[in-house]
């Protein structure tokens, strides 16, 4: 008995102590955002605060609707009706965010997903570098190297990419498990997280993640053809189990990708060669702490947080300490070699004879190659590892250990200093005070943020990431999402992703392009029909634009503009066109009327205008809204909510056809008398993507109690 204790202490204490000194790290590393009073990360973007203005809004945005029992479908006070579960950047429908926005506090549950997921990476890292390695000093550096490379530690800028980056080494690690002891339990776990990874809603990881294992999966059948069948079945598992886990975010998502106007954007954000000399330290071209960066290159092809290279000095000490490098590259496994040669050619993007990559299906769908760089980093370190493996030798144990504990020694230290500076925190009751214009604005305005993006912009390139209260005075923008903390409504869009409902994107850009750059202090009547259509009442901008604008502060201006689409009304008669571009030519020679309405050429009915009716609104949701109408006569009935796939109209309990009307939005006709109008949302697909996913949690659960693995094993 004494002599099982030993062995098993001996075998694992080592591991405890790895885990244990990650979760020593990662807890010092985020204990400001804990203490002494909760705090937030406050980091800027070069337009707006990704951080703040997407993530952190979002997410308390997720809490306040999970709490109230509801999911976040879509919501009324962004665009007239965006279908923000949709878009999937809030990640609603991931596990870890339901059950941490439902149950606590949205600032603990935002700081807990730092420090939580670091430690889970760290020890999945752990875990895989030891299936690789079968070396704990190796597995150690490649957990430390990569959770603080610059391409994840950047990311903190960013939560949703940094949480399907969490998960991306677990699921490597199950996958491979799974292929040597061929267990399909490890196929299916593995498939679970990585739809998990999916339903975190920033697919280019989830993309990049498949990509890796089909290549795994095509080497293995290449390699090994007599066990190409299991490894078929294998891969198989994996795949379904991930896109059964996913299939509700996936088809909501292909829809909304449908109608949206993101479109082959993959031409931008290339990774520039030079950047390869980050690897040498995160500062190499400037100071990302003071914007000194910013003097040696005022454009970066993409930005610091995806092109910075750094993964710390162990893995350059440990090759620098390898003989016969040449030699020992040949010890590196193939595969390796081949998924970090494939991620850099990804990375390069449309440099010629790759740019053709953009115009893949899939692909095309991605706005940055070189955000590739996060798996690249990931095999170029196990590639390192791999050389220093084999490349080192030492005269004796004793100098091996305290060379290898100088090295770890020297990893935390210089990774933990150099990024710890980086990341300025506030404290969180300050960041979300609310500012003087969600205080301005009349209850139920519906404003269009011009933003303070160029002095973002400005601020962000000359103090870098120190200049935190700078920042802050600009949430007066109330930019989207922003707006949601303030329960005010924004008739403009998150314009920077370009992955909104497409028609709706080209007026907000058309206003933004035209109105945001300073140069124009009036707004012509034009835009100030667009603006009306959008359902504008007021516009929030860091200049004035007309007589009437009024100065609420040193950096905000509010205008309110007169005509608007109404948000909803029972009308006599219409004016039918035939497109949109009908439509556009009324607004651009002025004789878009507000008191019309505008249907297209499919509508049927009569127009009686001599005629009213009485309109009543009985209730309204972010999902539903109630109406009653009586009149003599038949009418036409016209809700401002974007017409969208999922809306459903009915009227006494008969479905209507829904017509597209004023351009953007919904409208049905209405028989004469008295009637009950209900207009009800529901995700297309959505009962049965869900059933089906339920449908494989109970055959995973089965498979996970009932299943036992065949005893023989494929050693590879």
């Amino acid at each position: 008995h004494r002599i099982s204790i030993y062995h098993f202490v001996r075998k694992y204490a080592w591991d405890v102590i790895a885990i244990l000194s990650f979760i020593l790290i990662f807890s010092a590393f985020f204990a400001r955002l804990f203490y002494p009073h909760l705090s937030v990360f406050y980091i800027p973007d070069y337009l707006i605060s990704d951080l703040f203005h997407v993530n952190l809004s979002q997410k308390i945005h997720l809490s306040n609707v999970l709490k109230a029992g509801h999911l976040p479908f879509i919501t009324h006070d962004i665009a007239n009706g965006y279908p923000l579960l949709a878009e999937s950047q809030i990640g609603a429908l991931n596990i870890a965010n339901l059950i941490l926005y439902k149950y606590l506090d949205p600032i603990l549950a935002f700081n807990l997903t730092y420090l939580f997921g670091f430690i889970f990476m760290s020890i999945s890292l752990y875990f895989l570098g030891k299936l690789l390695f079968n070396d704990r000093f190796s597995a150690y550096i490649l957990s430390l190297s990569y959770s603080f490379s610059g391409i994840v530690i950047l990311q903190i800028t960013h939560q949703g990419v940094l949480q399907a980056i969490f998960l991306l080494p677990m699921i490597l690690f199950l996958y491979f498990q799974g292929r040597i002891t061929q267990n399909i339990k490890y196929a299916l776990i593995a498939g679970f997280v990585a739809g998990q990874q999916v339903l975190l809603g920033h697919f280019f990881m989830a993309v990049g993640t498949f990509i890796s294992i089909v290549i795994i999966f095509l080497h293995s059948c290449f390699t090994n053809s007599k066990n190409r069948r299991n490894e078929f079945l294998y891969f198989g598992i994996f795949a379904i189990s991930t896109v059964l886990v996913s299939l509700t975010q996936i088809v909501q998502s292909y829809i909304f990708y449908v109608h949206s106007s993101r479109s082959s954007d993959l031409n931008i954000g290339m990774f520039d060669l030079k950047y390869i000399l980050t690897l040498l330290g995160p500062n190499i071209f400037g100071s990302l702490k003071d914007g000194s960066v910013f003097e040696h290159s005022q454009k970066f092809l993409s930005s610091i947080w995806e092109s910075n290279l750094f993964i710390g000095y162990a893995p350059l000490l440990l090759i620098g300490m390898s003989a016969n490098i040449y030699k020992n590259i040949k010890k590196v496994p193939r595969i390796y070699t081949l998924l970090f040669l494939i991620f850099v050619l990804l990375m390069l993007g449309n440099y010629p004879l790759i740019n053709y990559l953009g115009y893949l299906p899939v692909l095309s769908g991605f706005r940055v190659h070189s955000r590739f760089i996060i798996f690249t980093v990931l095999y170029l370190i196990i590639i390192i590892l791999y050389i220093a493996k084999f490349g080192f030798r030492f005269s004796n144990t004793l100098h091996k250990r305290y060379i290898f504990s100088a090295i770890i020694l020297i990893q935390i230290i210089s990774s933990f200093y150099l990024f710890y500076s980086l990341h300025p925190v506030i404290e969180s009751g300050k960041l979300l005070m609310p500012p003087i214009t969600a205080n301005t604005l009349p209850q139920r305005s519906s404003y269009y943020s011009l933003n303070s993006a160029k002095e973002y912009h400005d601020i962000f390139y000359t103090n870098g990431y120190s200049a935190t209260e700078k920042y802050i005075v600009l949430h007066s923008s109330l930019y989207p999402y922003s707006n949601l903390l303030y329960n005010k409504r924004t008739c403009g869009l998150f314009l920077y992703s370009n992955f909104n409902p497409k028609l709706y994107q080209d007026i907000t850009l058309q206003i933004s392009i035209n109105l945001n750059n300073g140069t124009r202090k009036k707004i012509s009547n034009v835009f100030k029909t667009k603006l009306g259509i959008l359902g504008c009442t007021h516009i929030i901008s860091p200049y004035s634009l007309s007589t009437d604008s009024i100065r609420i502060d040193k950096k905000n201006y509010i205008t309110e503009l007169q005509k608007q689409v109404p948000t909803y009304k029972l009308y006599a008669s219409h004016i039918s066109v035939f497109d949109d571009n009908s439509l556009f030519r009324l607004i651009e020679n002025g004789t878009y009327d507000f008191n019309s309405l505008y249907l297209y050429a499919d509508a049927t009915g009569e127009n009686n205008k001599n005629t009213t009716g009485k309109l009543e609104q009985l209730k309204q949701s972010d999902t539903e809204f109630i109406f009653t109408t009586q009149s003599t006569s038949s009418n036409f009935f016209f809700l401002r909510v974007l017409h969208y796939p999922g809306w459903h109209a009915y009227t006494d309990g008969k479905e209507a056809k829904i017509l597209k009307a004023n351009l953007l939005y919904m409208a049905i006709a209405v028989p004469k008398g008295n009637h009950i109008i209900l207009f009800k949302y529901e995700p297309p697909y959505w009962k049965e993507t869900v059933t089906l996913t339920l449908l494989f949690y109970s055959i995973l659960i089965l498979v996970l109690v009932f299943h036992k693995p065949n005893s023989s094993k494929n050693t590879e």
